[in-house]
């Protein structure tokens, strides 16, 4: 499977090493197979930034595909809501939170290999809002539909 991974310098050997660890499925080394998406990623500053490319085996590595009937949208956000920081406005939001995690988070340290949805700025927003009582489960949803590129274009590989 081909992958590529955005970087403002060359990465010749994925490493665990300068990966932060709050990004949406914690610490991961983050792909996509599109290019375009790499550049995306790599060129969040002025200067210029480099799609490094890699081919990934997946035989004999434990896969979690967050994008199979098997899960929901509450799946990942549970997920997202476990690795990054959520500002909660009430008490109810944070009860809310509580419950997504006590009942639809899963255990993502068996797998070697995460793909799933990324939460950029306009996508945080709106599982912000749908934790903070802003939106409805279905409103979340039909957002997420409307912004097909999401589903098909970034997959992360953790």
């Amino acid at each position: 499977m081909e992958l590529w991974h955005g970087s403002e310098v060359v990465v010749e050997h994925p490493s665990l090493d300068k990966c932060r660890q709050f990004n949406d499925y914690g610490r991961g080394f983050y792909c996509t197979p599109h290019e375009e998406m790499a550049m995306e990623w790599a060129c969040r500053t002025e200067s210029d930034g480099i799609a490094n490319r890699y081919e990934l085996d997946l035989e004999g590595l434990s896969v979690l595909d967050l994008e199979s009937g098997e899960f929901s949208i509450l799946n990942w956000l549970a997920i997202l809501a476990d690795n990054r920081e959520f500002n909660v406005s009430t008490p109810l939001a944070r009860e809310g939170l509580r419950y997504l995690l006590d009942n639809c988070l899963i255990d993502i340290s068996p797998y070697d290999v995460i793909r799933g949805y990324r939460a950029d700025d306009s996508y945080f927003s709106f599982a912000r809002q749908f934790v903070n009582g802003m939106i409805s489960l279905r409103q979340l949803q039909r957002r997420w539909r409307a912004q097909t590129w999401c589903k098909s274009v970034p997959r992360s590989v953790a």
